[in-house]
């Protein structure tokens, strides 16, 4: 009656240690698959954070290329303006000279 109890007391025991490992093992699935979820959600802020900064370059680039674009047309129309100066000082030279 003893050896049963005991052993009775054994099984227990070892029915017992068995939940805790599983339970154990639980937890430990629990806290890898939030350290998962959080190292996924780092990830995705990091891609997020590249894709912005790169759209901020591109945006920086394309104001960079309008302001150029503006400076050549400026640039361009006064260049045409001068040719005009200095077509029509020509003309009013050359009147002058078939005027006297």
């Amino acid at each position: 009656e003893e050896s049963t109890a005991a052993a009775e007391v054994q099984n227990k025991l070892e029915e017992s240690t068995a939940a805790a490992e599983l339970q154990n093992k639980s937890n430990d699935t629990a806290e890898l698959s939030y350290k998962l979820e959080e190292s996924t959600a780092d990830a995705e802020l990091q891609n997020k954070l590249e894709v912005s900064t790169a759209a901020a370059e591109l945006l920086n680039k394309s104001n960079a290329t309008a302001e150029l674009l503006i400076k050549l047309v400026e640039s361009t129309a006064a260049a045409e303006l001068q040719n005009k100066s200095n077509d029509t000082a020509e003309l009013q030279f050359k009147l002058e000279e078939s005027t006297a």
